[in-house]
Parts: C-alpha cells; structure tokens; sequence
C-alpha cells in the first residue's frame, strides 16, 4: 500500500511565504514607477537563499510578455545575488519576442562564469516544454559558444539539435563550420566535416545554391569534401525536389574529376530524381551511360524506372521492362509486385492485376497492406465498382488482413462519389463504434458527402464533433469542402458567411476557395462581385491559376463582355497560365450564342 505523503506544518509555512514573497517581487516588477530595482534590494537575502524563488518569478505567467523587466532582474539578480543555478526560463521570454540579441548576449555572460559547464549540461539535457523555444534557444546556444570560442560545445549542441530534428539557421551553421575548420586540432577538421555533412542533410531544403556553395566553403577552409559529403550533397539535390537533376549531373562529372567513386546509391538517386521530376526518358538515358561506366542496376534502380513509368502512365513499357527484368532471373519484391498492380489497377485491367496477386502469393512475397489497398482503391475509384470493392475486402479479411485506417477512408470516399451517402454513413459508425482511430481525411469525407446533398447541419454538426470529441484540427479541406457545398446549393451568400466565421478561427483561404467562390459567384450571375472578388485577390499578391482565369473569363463571356474577356486572356497567355481548352470553349460558346461573327475569325486564330 502506498503511503500518502503530508507536509508538515513548518513546510506548509515555507510554501505560504514563499508564495507571498513571489507575489511581492511580482507586483515590483510590474509596478511602473522607475525605482524598481531599488525595490528589490530588502529581498536580496530571500532570492539568494532560495533559487527556486528566482526561478518561480522569472517564469511567472504575468511577466512572460514584459521581457524587457525580465531582462532587467536577470541582469540584476546577477550583480547582487549569490545564485549558482542556472535556468533557460528568462531566455524563452525574451526569444519569444525576438530579442535576439539580448539572449544571444544573456547566454555569453552565463558561459563565461560557468565554469563549470553547468548551463551546457542543461541546454543538452533538459526538457522543454515548447519545441519551438528549444529550437531558438539551442540554435543562439552555438552562436554564443562559438563567440566563447568554445565550438566543441557548440558542436555538442548541434548535434543534439539534428539528434530532436531542429534545423539552426544558416548563420550559425556557417559560423559553426568556419570555427571548427579554424580550430587548431585535428579533430576539429574531422568535426566540422561531420558537421557539414549533416548540415546538407537537413540544412538546405529547397536551396541547390546553399548546397553548392558549401561544397565551396569547405574547400576555402582546406577542407576537401570526400566521397561522403559529394554523396550527401547529390542525395539532397534530389530529396529536397529541387527539381534540378541535370545539376546533380554536373556535381556528379566534378565527383568523378576529382577521383573520387560515387556509390550505388548515389547513381539511384539521379534515376530517382529523373523521375519524380517527370523525366523518365532522361532516367533510361542517365541509366544507360552509367551501366557503360560499370554501374549495375539493381532491384532499387528497377522499382524506381517501374514507378516512373507507371506515374507517367507508360504501363506497357513498365510491363516490358518488369518481363525483361524476370527473363534475366534477377530477383524482384513486394515493391516491384505493388508498383505493376497498382499501375494495371489504375488502368483497369484488374484480371492481370488479379493474376500477378496470385503470383505474388505463390511466390510468398506478400501481398502486404499496400497491395490490397492498391486494388481497393481503384475499385473504389472506377465507376460502379464500389460493390467489387466491398466484395475484394471481404475475401481479403478471409485471409488475416485487416484493414487499416486508409482502407476505410478508401471505401468511404467511394461510396460517397456513388452517392451512397447512408452505406457511408454505416460504414462511418461501425468503424467508430469498433473503437477504431479515424482522421481529418475521415471527416472531410463524410462531410464532404453530406454537404453534396445539402444536409448541412449534420456537416456542421460532424465538424464540432471533429473538433470537440476527438481533438482533430479541420484543415483547409474541410473548411472548402463546407464551401464548395454551399455554392453547388446556390448558396453564395451563407459560402461567405461560413469563409468569414472561419477566418477569425485563423482559417486563411487558399487559391481553391478562391476558386470556389468565384465559380459560385459567376453560376448566380453575381459577375460584379466576382470581378471585385478577383481584383481584391490579386492586388494582395496571392496567386492565381489557370482555373482562376477560365472561372473569369467564362463569366464575362455569358454576359456578352466579351472585350474584357480578350484583355484577359491576353493576360493569361502572358503569365503563362494557359489558355487551354475550357478557355477557348468557354469564349467560342459564347461567341455563337451571341451571334458573333469574332467566332469564326477566333476559331481560325485556334
């Protein structure tokens, strides 16, 4: 049995008094007269003695916004209290509110006095609560060390940002870097080039010209990048989706200048870059001047080409090259297997997808939760297949599997493009009541389904219940699919009401509601406030598509403005952004109801 631990009447004493005390240095604080400090003199005895006080009163939640007065009595409890513990509490107040340079210098006089490294051991090794502090706090951290001149510790610090996944700024890497190469030891040379390349790694999202440029840096500071950093920055180049594979080329023929030999991994990633970016020729080409150069292709570089091929619907060349591939007895997996049924699946052609299942099962590679999932899916998706889709299910949880979250989301969302609403509905509580997670895509389709058919309460009602119940946060889907029904009721007016409502729930309207709103607007003949709604959009910079302008375009045409129509579209055509078949069909529609004779001339022009 445990026993219950009471306090005596001195430790109930002691936590009333300092209570009172912390309350007294309080209301100090936030007094505004200017003797504030002088004020605190009588209590210097009591702070002294007490480092948890100090500690209660820099964290209270009255002085978290006045970092300026939290500052003030750091500094102060400084100069005048004999306090050895340190605390990072002052220095989230003052981050916060984007005192940089205060708590960058805060933490150069604690390293400077902390001689026994007391405030290091806790910036590696303490909780915090708000990832988002942690993340300035240890990133100023490697910035004050290095002016220190202390950049092991700095390292240290670093590496426990990539151990929690929090990127440093590219100040400080850099920073971090050059100390560490400037450094007079061997093992600084060998840490910053640890450093580097996890730098790269996590240090250069979506910028090729940091990544090349620190490549540079290295070299500047005598420092060579070997085959891992070359290795690392190619992996990037394509991990991030620059979307610049020929560059990694270049990186690639500099690699191989300076004698060093790019690994298996690094030939894929190129392949793999190739074909994420659509470039699937390019792949094959990439793919055959590297087997010249003694690159073997391996099963990885055969499921990558397979992908590219499938996503670009080049299935029959997917299918050659997966027989070929077999006829050679090169060995194949799961992800191979996946990749060709999910690509039939898509096509159609559910025999052959059905037959490799069969394959894949005798051959015992699977089939694995992606499989099954592949096939459900484009059933779910294909038209009037839902039934099969229910029917495949049934014969799959006969053979142990269990469907997962994205299977149901699947068969929901199939259900509710057939307008079976209430099978959905079923589907949605059984699911439920089965004690079984759910998520925002859950909801968006049930809600999605409801406001088809205009049952907006029980939307709304689906939305509170997203929100209060299970602590799910509606996104941007949610919110423009309640929208979108709306304007498909010709219920433009409550569209906005809702979209206003949202706002000051920090909701903020991407291109697609405004897309909505407009399309809306054009089918109730509210031309005047689409204009106005269009115009507002632009002049604050947001973006805009080719929808955006057909949705416009096809608005002013139905009301025979057809001039404006045509600044538009020379508009569209000079940003780039089409104009396209919808474009041309919309004013040529137009243009023969009206009786023009443009329509002729404008059919030539096409």
């Amino acid at each position: 049995m445990e026993s219950k631990t009471t306090e005596t009447p001195n430790q109930q004493k002691n936590v009333a008094e300092e209570s009172q005390l912390r309350k007294t240095l309080t209301r100090i604080l936030t007094s505004e007269d200017g003797n504030t400090l002088e004020k605190l003199k009588p209590y210097t005895a009591h702070l002294s003695a007490k480092p948890n006080l100090l500690i209660s009163v820099l964290s209270s939640n009255t002085l978290s916004n006045k970092s300026n007065t939290l500052l003030s009595f750091f500094k102060w409890s400084q100069t005048h209290l004999s306090v050895t513990s340190l605390s990072h509490l002052p220095l989230i107040s003052l981050l916060s509110h984007q005192k940089l340079s205060d708590a960058k210098s805060l933490l150069t006089a604690f390293i400077s006095a902390d001689r026994t490294h007391l405030l290091h051991h806790h910036l590696l090794h303490s909780p915090f609560k708000k990832v988002q502090s942690l993340r300035v706090i240890l990133d100023t951290s490697i910035g004050a060390y290095v002016s220190c001149n202390r950049p092991h510790h700095a390292a240290q610090i670093f590496n426990r940002m990539k151990r929690l996944h929090l990127k440093p700024n590219l100040l400080t890497r850099n920073t971090l870097i050059n100390a560490l190469v400037r450094y007079p030891s061997k093992p600084s040379v060998c840490l910053s080039k640890a450093i580097f390349t996890n730098v790269i790694k996590f240090g250069v999202k979506n910028k090729l010209s940091e990544a090349i440029g620190l490549i540079g840096k290295m070299k500047d500071f005598s420092c060579f990048p070997d085959n891992a950093s070359y290795n690392t920055i190619l992996d990037v180049l394509w991990l991030c989706r620059s979307g610049k594979t020929d560059q990694s080329i270049d990186k690639l023929n500099e690699l191989l200048e300076s004698g060093l030999v790019p690994h298996q991994i690094t030939y894929n990633t190129i392949i793999h870059g190739y074909c994420r970016e659509g470039q699937v020729e390019k792949a094959f080409q990439f793919r055959n001047k590297m087997v010249e150069k003694s690159f073997k292709p391996d099963l990885f570089t055969c499921n990558i080409l397979l992908r590219g091929l499938c996503t670009e619907g080049m299935l029959d060349n997917a299918l050659k090259l997966f027989n070929t591939w077999i006829s050679k007895g090169k060995a194949i997996d799961a992800v191979t297997y996946n990749t060709i049924i999910s690509g039939l699946c898509k096509e159609g052609r559910f025999e052959e997808a059905f037959d490799l299942l069969a394959e894949m099962e005798e051959k015992k590679l699977g089939p694995d939760c992606y499989t099954y999932n592949a096939i459900l899916c484009a059933l779910a998706d294909a038209e009037g297949q839902v039934e099969k889709a229910f029917q495949f299910r049934n014969k799959m949880v006969e053979k142990s599997f269990k469907p997962d979250l994205f299977t149901c989301n699947i068969l929901l969302r199939g259900l509710c493009t057939e307008g079976m609403l209430d099978n959905a509905l079923k589907l949605f509580n059984t699911w439920i009541s089965k004690g079984k997670a759910i998520d925002a895509v859950t909801y968006n389709t049930i809600i999605s389904g409801l406001c088809k058919e205009g049952r907006f309460e029980e939307a709304f009602d689906l939305l509170a219940e997203m929100e209060e119940k299970n602590g799910l946060v509606p996104d941007q889907t949610t919110y423009n699919t309640i929208i979108l029904g709306y304007c498909r009721e010709g219920q433009v007016e409550k569209a906005f009401q809702f979209r206003n409502k949202m706002v000051e729930k920090s909701f903020k309207p991407d291109l697609f509601t405004c897309n909505i709103l407009l399309r809306g607007l054009c089918r109730e003949g509210m031309l005047v406030k689409a204009l106005k709604l269009f115009n507002t959009w632009i002049s604050k910079g947001k973006a805009i598509d080719a929808v955006t302008y057909n949705t416009i375009i096809s608005g002013l045409c139905k009301e025979g403005r057809f001039e404006e129509a045509f600044d538009l579209l020379a508009e569209m055509k000079e940003k780039k952004l089409g104009p396209d078949c919808y474009t041309y069909n919309a004013i040529l529609c137009a243009l023969a109801d009206a009786g023009r004779m443009e329509a002729e001339e404008f059919m030539s022009k096409i």
